[in-house]
């Protein structure tokens, strides 16, 4: 999968993705996204979120499109 990040300045070619608490990420930042390229070699920060949820919801709108064969995604 093909990623666009929240920020728009990273295009990211990844095969898993998890979404993880930030640690002194400050008030807006509290919760992150992250992909994995194959065999988890690298990472990247993808986006940053205020709370849990909104993280796990963008997580599940990603995996929506995983599954309905999308090649790409852009983080909102």
């Amino acid at each position: 999968m093909t990623v666009l990040s929240q920020d728009r300045k990273i295009i990211f070619s990844g095969k898993n993705f998890s979404a993880e608490k930030n640690l002194g990420g400050g008030k807006d930042k509290k919760y992150v996204i992250i992909g994995y390229t194959k065999g988890n070699m690298s990472s990247r920060v993808l986006a940053y979120y205020k709370e849990e949820k909104e993280a796990v919801d963008e997580l599940s709108k990603l995996f929506d499109a995983i599954e309905s064969g999308r090649d790409t995604y852009s983080f909102s």
